[in-house]
């Protein structure tokens, strides 16, 4: 959702997915408005708000990240942030592979 709201009409935003050994990496980039340095900084401090207006006038929390870091965290998985401002934005996300518990299926690698 934050890299439709922060990249402007006829921007560009990317989903790449892959397996690596035992985990599946989500990578989400768009070359939008960025985030600042100091929101980078401050970005999942529950005591700051990181959030802006979107490019038509959309409005958030600032909650987002957070609650996406805080819930791959709890499932053993990552979630990065890299940007720059007025060139866009990477979110990396990166959960384990999970095995069915009734079939013994494993996801592909």
């Amino acid at each position: 959702n934050n890299a439709l709201k922060f990249t402007p009409s006829g921007g560009r935003v990317s989903v790449d997915v892959e397996t690596r050994g035992g985990e599946i990496s989500t990578a989400v980039s768009d070359n939008g408005i960025g985030i600042s340095a100091l929101d980078m900084e401050n970005l999942f401090r529950l005591d700051h708000k990181s959030s802006g207006v979107g490019t038509n006038g959309e409005t958030g929390t600032g909650l987002g990240l957070q609650l996406c870091k805080e819930l791959a965290e709890k499932q053993n998985g990552t979630l990065a942030v890299e940007s720059t401002q007025n060139s866009g934005t990477k979110i990396t996300f990166t959960l384990p592979v999970w095995s069915d518990q009734t079939t013994g299926a494993q996801a592909p690698n």
